[in-house]
């Protein structure tokens, strides 16, 4: 019984937060404009969008890797190392 309490306090107090942020963020806008503008937008842009937001929400969220593992220039891939070369201009 306590934890099903628990469960609906947290999505309770979940909506509200998501709902006082919209507003926040839509507030005084002029939503016409903004339908109007996402209607004339590319689709591969949108879903593009859409799924680089969706990604970044759900990626893994764990700690960095120790200092030990950072790419060095001692201890990166050869096609990196080759890459970070810089390309002589001929002017």
């Amino acid at each position: 019984m306590q934890r099903s309490k628990k469960i609906i306090k947290n999505g309770v107090f979940l909506l509200t937060v998501f709902l006082l942020t919209v507003y926040g963020v839509f507030h005084g806008e002029d939503l016409q404009q903004m339908y109007t503008a996402i209607g004339k937008a590319d689709i591969c842009w949108l879903v593009s969008g859409i799924f680089l937001v969706v990604f970044f929400i759900f990626r893994p969220s764990g700690p960095l890797p120790p200092a030990s593992l950072a790419a060095t220039p001692f201890n990166m891939p050869p096609a990196l190392i080759v890459a970070l070369v810089p390309v002589p201009t001929f002017s």
